[in-house]
């Protein structure tokens, strides 16, 4: 039985993954309708739903694969929406521990195909500090020092990686970033220094501007621009 599922988990990992989100989104869902009369009814739909999923990919259902492809992502894009005041608090207090970009630069052959073919993932390291500033700085949730501690210092200790998230000492490796959060506010253009074009927040003005980042004391960025 094992050897099936690692099997079927090898072959079809992509699947795998989506349904190990889904059943992450099912299970804030429920806690989210618990104690009200929909719970049940919630429940049962979601454990359905996973079901439909798993058939699909068993038998390459590609028509239901792609109807249930879209509806996952309308049910994410949902829960996103119903819980993004929770999920600001639960960053700002420490619950959730950092700010993750999983930037994903795909071709624009990878994105603009049919939906059940198309790559997943977006670019997001250009834009993660201007969009943390947004909702998070500007809004009174985190000052500077949270967001060096939940964009640097965290992930720093969670991977384990001995060179960062410290503050700068004399003889230490020099890495960092200078930003400016008074820059004026603009909009994001598709056309960033990534060679991949795929961001959500193309057009949505945001404020603040990277001057210079350093790797080891060697500049990567300066005046917003790679050296």
């Amino acid at each position: 039985m094992l050897d099936s599922v690692f099997q079927f988990v090898g072959e079809n990992w992509n699947a795998a993954i989506e349904i190990l989100l889904l059943a992450i989104a099912i299970y804030y869902g429920y806690l989210y309708f618990r104690g009200t009369r929909g719970a049940k009814v919630f429940t049962g739909l979601a454990v359905l739903f996973i079901f439909l999923t798993l058939i699909s990919q068993l038998l390459n259902l590609t028509v239901l694969s792609w109807l249930l492809r879209s509806l996952t992502a309308f049910v994410a894009f949902a829960l996103v929406v119903i819980f993004q005041p929770e999920l600001r608090r639960a960053l700002a207090d420490g619950t959730i521990d950092c700010v993750a970009t999983d930037h994903a630069p795909h071709p624009v052959e990878a994105k603009e195909t049919e939906w059940a073919e198309a790559a997943f993932g977006m670019t997001g390291l250009e834009t993660a500090l201007r969009v943390v500033q947004r909702a998070m700085v500007e809004t009174g949730l985190l000052d500077w020092a949270g967001v060096a501690d939940r964009m640097s210092v965290r992930p720093a200790r969670i991977g384990r990686l001995t060179g960062h998230g410290h503050p700068l000492t004399q003889g230490a490796p020099g890495h960092l970033t200078l930003y400016d959060p008074a820059a004026p506010a603009e909009a994001v253009t598709p056309a960033g220094a990534s060679k991949s074009r795929n961001t959500p927040f193309a057009g949505m003005e945001l404020p603040g501007r990277v001057v210079a980042t350093f790797l080891r004391g060697v500049p990567a960025v300066l005046d917003g621009k790679l050296a």
